[in-house]
């Protein structure tokens, strides 16, 4: 009897140690799967983020450089050239506000400063958007005098707290999975292509606007195309050896052709040269922003799609802790 009882004991003994452990190896694994959910969320919500920063980004480049040439000029400005504006003036606020509205619901270095910053300044654009639109219906001595040189100086700021943006809500979420990682990079390393390419273009409306350039010009330029073609090279090497969704690699495929293609890049070269020579040109500023914008969208269509490979990776990260 007493053998027989401590058999049993010994018995619920080892069940009950057996059960223990179970019940911990079933905690820690889904402890483990709530850090997973918890970090798939940041990814995602970075992403997002990021993405409309980068939308943003593409859009106040080109609104700056069109609200400012237009501002400057003696007359008013041309109806179609006001359509062609406000289409980028009306993706980009609403990306900007929403990049600001994500940014505040996750943790990342510098937020108290530049989410604040990103909405004071959203602010002003709007106030300076609205004033610029009256302002384009009168003729210059109408127009207050400052309002180019402040308009360009809330573009400025904010392309630069929406690139700290960028890269902080990157390196928040950096290291916690190799093919984001990856993706993530793509998209920063396709604006440094944007950047530097919208710099080239620029230079060329400048001097369309002027009807010349100067023979520094061409150093300047120069410099531009190579930063976009180094990286640019260093998006297709982090692409190399990486199996990518099929819209992606497309989308790498059609900026290669369409931006770096003899086109555009040869159109660009002989207006150059026809400034510095002062020579007449057959495009005018207003004419070459519609001819090179969409150009430079091919890189931010790479960038979407990179955003967006991310973003789907992160979700079926998320599925699978969310089962766990």
């Amino acid at each position: 009897m007493l053998d027989r009882l401590s058999v049993n004991g010994l018995l619920r003994w080892v069940l009950a140690a057996m059960t223990v452990v179970v019940l911990l190896a079933l905690a820690g694994n889904a402890w483990e799967a709530w850090r997973r959910l918890a970090v798939t969320d940041r990814m995602q919500v970075a992403a997002n983020a990021s993405g409309h920063a980068f939308k943003a980004m593409h859009s106040l480049r080109t609104d700056r450089a069109t609200t400012v040439r237009n501002l400057n000029a003696p007359g008013q400005i041309d109806p179609g050239v006001q359509k062609y504006l406000q289409s980028f003036r009306d993706a980009e606020m609403p990306a900007m506000r929403a990049a600001a509205e994500l940014a505040e619901t996750i943790e990342f270095a510098d937020k108290r400063a530049l989410v604040p910053e990103l909405q004071r300044a959203t602010q002003m654009l709007a106030a300076l958007q609205s004033e610029s639109t009256d302002a384009f219906a009168k003729p210059k001595a109408a127009r207050r005098e400052t309002l180019g040189a402040d308009y360009m100086a809330v573009t400025k700021t904010l392309l630069e707290v929406l690139d700290k943006l960028s890269a902080r809500l990157f390196a928040a979420i950096k290291h916690n999975d190799p093919f984001i990682d990856q993706m993530l990079e793509m998209k920063q390393l396709a604006w440094m292509v944007r950047n530097s390419g919208g710099d080239a273009s620029l230079l060329v409306s400048i001097g369309l606007t002027a009807g010349k350039l100067e023979p520094t010009a061409r150093i300047d330029h120069a410099r531009h195309v190579g930063g976009s073609e180094i990286a640019w090279a260093a998006l297709e090497d982090m692409a190399f050896g990486t199996e990518l969704p099929a819209r992606l690699v497309q989308a790498v495929a059609t900026a290669k052709s369409t931006y770096f293609g003899p086109d555009y890049t040869g159109n660009r070269e002989r207006l150059l040269s026809a400034l510095i020579a002062g020579e007449k040109t057959d495009m005018t500023a207003n004419q070459w922003g519609p001819y090179a914008v969409p150009k430079l969208a091919t890189l931010l269509a790479v960038a979407e799609e990179a955003l967006e490979v991310a973003k789907e990776h992160a979700q079926v990260q998320r599925g699978a802790a969310q089962r766990d």
